[in-house]
């Protein structure tokens, strides 16, 4: 089971976009890269070709390197730490042996507040994302779900059907295929931490859907039939034939934008107030799961708060402060918020350059998985 969870947050890590450098290129024990912003594809494919070059996981010098102009001149300072496949790896393994001893063999005290996940994960002995026993029904069915094949030219596509419809997913084996959307499906259970939606939060008629971090899109897919228009934000190539052939029945109100929601204007960035530009008044509810990048894309919206009622279901789990820090700024911007319901064991850390690609969990390791936010009464528009 443990493969499988490190197999999902790794898939999840690739396919979603993350703030990385750009035009990079290799040099003699650094990594270059010239501002901007790329995708976590393209950072793991640079680390690899390093790690071809050499033994780069045994360079404790090795980092990335931002070229920059001060005083009218080239400098180059260190921007973060390139961190190896090997180095990765065994972080996870020492997380992991680390989580096993506090909850698994009940090394740490916790309180009443986590005694559902704590008894879970030892009735089973061992860790889960979701430590609930929803869960199950769906890792029953898993291996029966069906996957099918397209083709169309050189293109080749894989796709289950998803309530009727069609949900694409980049050429791969199938069993793959089906992990994934027993992943996706399960988070979005009513009982599930990570659940965007419930019966008091829901998209109405005609709304304007936002899907930050859209990856495969199921969600988008949902809200399809209901949205008014839907906007999907996806940088990462890899999805993008897909994202095509899942919504060609949508063609008229569906807006595919390969870009990162983020704080500037400069490709290969957006901001969320550009996308939608041209909304006064209107209710807008906007999902978002970007890896950690959450309050740099909200930073990009304010406007669009403020012209407009918004709604917002973003992740909280991907750092030990997210959840803090999103209620602290939606309160600030005027806006009410409520903490998903049960709590998220995400175990791989904050992905970012910054910090070396990894935050160590804090105890009591357990985390809100979603934070949703709604214009404070009387100040609707």
């Amino acid at each position: 089971m443990i493969e499988k969870w490190s197999k999902d947050i790794f898939w999840k890590i690739k396919n979603y976009g993350l703030q990385v450098c750009r035009d990079v290129r290799l040099f003699p024990k650094r990594l270059l890269c010239r501002g901007g912003a790329g995708t976590m594809e393209q950072y793991f494919r640079v680390k690899y070709r390093y790690e071809a070059y050499g033994d780069g996981h045994l360079d404790k010098t090795a980092g990335i390197y931002k070229k920059e102009q001060k005083d009218g001149r080239d400098v180059i300072r260190k921007y973060g730490q390139l961190v190896t496949t090997a180095s990765w790896t065994a972080e996870k393994q020492k997380e992991k042996e680390m989580l096993e001893e506090a909850i698994i063999h009940d090394k740490k005290r916790f309180s009443k507040e986590y005694e559902k996940e704590t008894a879970y994960i030892r009735n089973r002995g061992e860790l889960m994302l979701y430590p609930y026993p929803f869960t199950e029904k769906y890792l029953k069915k898993q291996d029966s779900i069906r996957v099918y094949t397209w083709k169309k030219g050189r293109s080749r596509l894989k796709y289950v059907k998803h309530f009727g419809k069609k949900l694409f997913f980049p050429e791969q084996p199938d069993e793959d295929i089906r992990y994934q959307y027993t992943q996706l499906v399960m988070e979005q259970d009513p009982l599930s931490p990570h659940v965007y939606f419930h019966e008091n939060f829901m998209l109405e008629d005609g709304d304007i859907f936002v899907d930050v971090g859209s990856a495969e899109g199921m969600i988008s897919l949902d809200a399809a039939e209901k949205a008014g228009e839907v906007y999907l934000i996806e940088r990462s190539e890899s999805w993008n034939l897909a994202l095509k052939a899942t919504f060609q029945k949508y063609h008229d109100k569906i807006h595919i934008i390969r870009a990162y929601a983020g704080l500037n204007n400069v490709s290969p960035e957006v901001t969320l107030d550009k996308v939608l530009t041209g909304y006064t008044g209107k209710r807008i509810f906007i999902k978002m799961d970007i890896e950690g990048m959450e309050l740099q894309a909200l930073h990009g919206c304010l406007k669009t708060m403020k012209r407009n009622d918004c709604f917002f279901a973003c992740a909280s789990y991907h750092t030990n402060t997210m959840k803090d820090e999103l209620m602290t700024f939606f309160k600030r911007n005027g806006y009410e918020t409520e903490a998903g319901k049960g709590y998220m064991l995400f175990m791989h850390g904050h992905m970012t350059l910054e910090n070396g690609m990894y935050e160590r969990m804090k105890y009591p390791y357990f985390r809100t998985g979603i934070v949703r936010a709604f214009k404070a009464k009387g100040k609707q528009g």
